[in-house]
């Protein structure tokens, strides 16, 4: 076998055949189609959150969501709930944000945002819908 031959057998670099893949469907379905296939549709609000209450981020019926930022204006707790049971995710004392994370929520299991501060915080949050 030739080296010409040969190299058809050696295997790309991660990023080469990742850059290979997006070339090919940006070619096939176009961008904009492309960008939502893989990041999905996004979603972003805010919550007020009352002084030593908390509100959730949970998407409605029939929807899960891939949460990757929250920023808290104050001292706020993180928690992953089903609505009885909570486990803390994550404190932040003073503003503090979130970012890269992947929190997975859906109807059933979601994340809950409870004010530290005793004085109210607002809460923006950004994520994606997943395609299911």
């Amino acid at each position: 076998m030739s080296s010409s031959e040969l190299d058809k057998f050696v295997p790309m670099s991660l990023p080469d055949m990742a850059l290979k893949l997006l070339a090919n469907a940006l070619a096939s379905i176009g961008r904009d189609r492309l960008l939502v296939a893989i990041a999905g549709e996004p979603v972003a609000s805010k919550l007020s959150i009352g002084a030593n209450s908390s509100d959730n981020i949970k998407p409605p019926s029939g929807e899960a969501w891939i949460i990757h930022q929250i920023t808290c204006s104050g001292s706020c707790s993180i928690y992953i709930t089903d609505g009885t049971d909570d486990a803390l995710i994550d404190s932040g004392t003073g503003a503090t944000t979130w970012i890269a994370y992947s929190f997975i929520v859906t109807p059933d299991i979601y994340l809950k945002i409870v004010d530290e501060t005793g004085s109210g915080i607002k809460v923006f949050y950004a994520g994606v819908k997943m395609k299911w």
